[in-house]
């Protein structure tokens, strides 16, 4: 876990009114921002998205949208040190994606 990752995405992502705060207590986005925040900052090498940007409000998306373009584009300039796997509707705007599957039949 990286502290100051954290940190800076409990700032970005508005969290810090809620730190004293039971999870239970919290709005829906609020929960995802939780989640989202810890599975950025966890370093782990994989992370699985679901619907990353159901019950977020615009700020919240862009900083998402914005923390994924740049792991997209570190990926591009050498060894990917992180792959998020994003399951989605649609495709985040501005993120290049290293490859898409559609699931319509």
């Amino acid at each position: 876990l990286d502290a100051g990752a954290l940190d800076r995405l409990v700032d970005v992502l508005s969290l810090k009114d809620h730190h004293h705060k039971p999870l239970y207590m919290l709005s829906a986005g609020s929960k995802r921002k939780v989640w989202l925040a810890a599975a950025f900052a966890s370093g782990a090498p994989v992370t699985l998205m679901d619907e990353p940007f159901a019950a977020l409000d615009m700020a919240s998306i862009n900083v998402v949208t914005q923390l994924l373009a740049e792991t997209a584009s570190t990926s591009a300039e050498g060894p990917a040190p992180r792959t998020f796997v994003v399951a989605a509707y649609q495709s985040p705007p501005g993120v290049p994606l290293a490859a898409t599957i559609n699931l319509d039949s």
